[in-house]
């Protein structure tokens, strides 16, 4: 790393570029603008969790983790139906 200075964590933050034109946005009105977005994701209705699952497994891309979901559920059906009246039925499928 000849010539290369470690970065000092200490030093200002580099300014911030103008846009094309020389018009910037004043830092009140950004934090204003900021404000407003978080106010409207606040009131928002918060999404299902079968609704964030699928998201996450979009996002993330861990399909593989959809075959194990399913088994859990089947096998929590199976356990809450062994308690009812319908357990006759399900046995013999053991």
């Amino acid at each position: 790393m000849a010539g290369k200075t470690p970065p000092n964590e200490l030093a200002e933050p580099a300014p911030i570029p103008t846009p094309v034109g020389g018009h910037s946005i004043p830092p009140q009105t950004a934090n204003r603008d900021e404000a407003k977005s978080f106010v409207e994701a606040a009131n928002s209705a918060a999404p299902s969790l079968v609704r964030e699952f699928i998201e996450f497994l979009i996002d993330y891309k861990v399909w593989w983790v959809t075959p194990l979901v399913l088994v859990l559920l089947v096998l929590a059906g199976l356990v809450v139906l062994g308690g009812t009246a319908a357990a006759p039925f399900i046995y013999p499928l053991f």
